[in-house]
């Protein structure tokens, strides 16, 4: 709608142009044009009364010509570039988190101490999906049309939902009437459930924080061509590149600290780190289409890309602890502690590292939009969109909850010999994500 108004535009001002040029005395003299048959007429009247020359009336002197009106949506489509900024508003997919971090236990007596298949034993963090919340972030566009009859375009735009950290936490004081805590897994090298004992009434006290952080960002590049454009619809047909990354960091620590001899200040702390990044890069048709009635405009959009996923995760773990500084048998008070790398929970040197691959995956996004023109090339919309994407990593499904208990520093504090083990392992299980929200923004066209 809006190029076809462009079109009619540009055909009146080159009717009013040739229609200048029609009437200019050069153009007269050599053809025969309007200026011979104004000086004819009165000769050709005399000679039949009863004719009657078909004149346009005479301009009194000094008076001005009637200049020609201009609809106001007529100007408002001249314009040729258009910018737009949004707020966005959006909700993530929830993150899995299908592994138990930590739980508690009804009965103090149970060996081992809160276990996950224990029906007394009660799951605190983990084993269930984590909800972000909503994420705030901005949406930039810049376009233009390349023709004169706006029929084809050029449009980039940039969007980002900024960093937002979920934490869920759980601590117990160690005094007697105080609740265990513990960290389950699967220990390998026994073929059973196990358990890291955080805070035990009367010996420990302990806590466990699991933080979550997520961002979103991409950006878009693709060319328009007018499809349909009628007096209130008008289509266009996209393609173009679109790239889009999610990155999230998934942090659990733990810490432990004894109350009561022969463990009386003893620390024991561990940090697990989970960081994945998915950058698409791909190809992108789609279509949008944009209907007005007066003042309001609606429009709707579809858009696939098809492309590779890049996928990365970034496994680091480390355990803080006096342990090793002290004399056998401790005491651990005012003794320092020491960092030992690659001695967390669930990241051991068996899965320390970073990981990559590349796959194929698709990445859809629709989305519809309110309009109201405001003035000449302003415009306020709301809206709503959803974006997809096929394949990506989140940090929780990276856990592995089977351990080689012989290869963890809480073993060698027990006095186990150390020894090298192949669980837990980099996993790599992907899922689908989708986030989607509303949009309120401002274009101008000029």
């Amino acid at each position: 709608m809006k190029r076809g108004f462009c079109g009619a535009s540009l055909g009146l001002l080159a009717g009013a142009g040739l229609a200048l040029c029609l009437y200019t005395p050069a153009f007269a003299q050599s053809t025969g044009g309007p200026s011979t048959l104004a000086s004819e007429a009165p000769q050709a009247a005399a000679r039949d009364p009863g004719a009657v020359a078909d004149l346009p009336p005479a301009t009194p002197p000094g008076a001005a010509a009637e200049p020609m009106a201009l609809d106001v949506g007529e100007n408002d489509q001249l314009r040729r570039w258009y910018a737009s900024a949004d707020y966005l508003l959006w909700r993530f997919k929830d993150s899995p988190l299908p592994v138990p971090l930590l739980t508690t236990t009804s009965n103090p007596n149970s060996t081992p101490a809160a276990a996950f298949n224990d029906p007394n034993t009660t799951v605190l963090i983990g084993n269930e999906n984590l909800d972000g919340g909503l994420h705030q972030g901005a949406r930039f566009t810049l376009g233009c049309w390349i023709d004169d009859r706006g029929q084809i375009g050029l449009e980039g735009d940039y969007f980002f939902l900024a960093n937002k950290t979920t934490v869920r936490s759980a601590a117990s004081d160690g005094q007697p009437d105080a609740p265990i805590l513990a960290v389950p897994f699967f220990d390998e090298d026994a073929g059973a459930e196990n358990t890291f004992v955080v805070a035990s009434p009367g010996s420990f006290a302990g806590a466990a924080t699991l933080t979550l952080t997520s961002k979103l960002q991409g950006a878009e590049v693709e060319g328009a061509v007018q499809a349909f454009d009628a007096k209130n619809l008008h289509v266009e047909v996209l393609a173009g590149g679109r790239f889009v990354e999610l990155t999230e960091n998934l942090s659990y620590a733990t810490s432990s600290t004894g109350l009561a001899d022969p463990n009386t200040d003893l620390i024991l702390n561990t940090v697990d780190q989970f960081g994945v990044r998915n950058d698409f890069l791909g190809w992108q048709v789609g279509t949008r289409a944009d209907a007005r009635w007066g003042d309001f405009e609606v429009g709707a959009s579809a858009k696939l890309a098809l492309g590779e996923m890049h996928q990365v995760a970034n496994l680091n773990g480390y355990a803080v602890t006096n342990f090793f500084n002290a004399p056998a048998g401790g005491p651990f008070t005012g003794v320092p502690t020491q960092i030992v790398p690659g001695s967390g929970t669930f990241v051991q040197p068996s899965n320390q590292g970073r990981f990559s691959r590349d796959i194929i995956a698709v990445a859809p996004e629709v989305g519809v939009t309110l309009g109201y023109r405001l003035a000449y090339g302003l415009r306020v919309f709301a809206g709503y969109d959803f974006l997809y994407l096929s394949d990506v990593l989140r940090p929780g499904d990276q856990i592995d909850r089977g351990i080689n208990f012989s290869q963890t520093v809480q073993s060698a504090i027990a006095g186990n010999a150390a020894a090298a083990g192949t669980r837990p392992a980099a996993t790599f299980v992907d899922s689908d994500f989708w986030a989607q929200g509303l949009r309120l923004g401002l274009e101008w066209r000029y």
